[in-house]
């Protein structure tokens, strides 16, 4: 006679536990996520819009990369690792007959998290090759000095909503006018 196992059914057993953003994005809500034990969701990441966490419609296309750091009861608190602008909306700036500016700068926070920040500007028309070396150099000494600056979190809050745009924008206007600068990525990198 054969004989009959009992199948156990995971689903049963996990319990759901909420998400919840950094102090910089007000301590909301931003998802749920399912586990066995709390411990198993520390190191899980989530990506959600600003346009979720804040609210503004106008920077919908910009997600920003959540990672779980701790867990108390059924919630599991996290920190911002990063963000990305949507690639379409960076393709739909691009025109023929502009310059095309790409950055990355890499440094060290204030808290001592290395960050790399990527920026891409676009001019209104087609530049000199002297006017977009100057272009590049005041993008990359402006964004080396925030990260300095900064802590990570204090970082990615004014790359989201403009502040370090606007530090860029006066930096080299004297150069030439730029139509549009966005901050395209940023992120802590790990290990390194």
């Amino acid at each position: 006679m054969a004989t009959v196992q009992k199948t156990v059914d995971k689903w049963k057993k996990k319990k759901w536990f909420e998400l919840v953003a950094p102090k910089i994005f007000e301590n909301r809500v931003i998802g749920e996520t399912p586990a066995e034990k709390g411990k198993a969701v520390v190191g899980r990441t989530v990506w959600v819009t600003v346009d979720e966490l804040t609210g503004q419609r106008k920077l919908r296309h910009i997600a920003v990369q959540f990672k779980v750091t701790e867990v108390k009861e059924s919630k599991a608190f996290t920190e911002a690792v990063g963000f990305e602008v949507n690639q379409s909306y960076i393709r739909r700036m691009i025109r023929r007959r502009i310059t095309k500016i790409e950055t990355v700068t890499t440094d060290t926070t204030k808290d001592g998290k290395k960050a790399r920040v990527k920026v891409i500007a676009i001019s209104s028309r087609k530049l000199e090759k002297r006017k977009e070396k100057e272009i590049r150099k005041g993008i990359i000494e402006t964004v080396a000095s925030d990260i300095q600056k900064k802590t990570f979190d204090q970082l990615v809050q004014e790359l989201i909503f403009g502040i370090t745009t606007a530090k860029i924008i006066k930096r080299t206007k004297d150069i030439d006018r730029l139509r549009k600068i966005e901050i395209s990525k940023t992120r802590i990198l790990e290990g390194k």
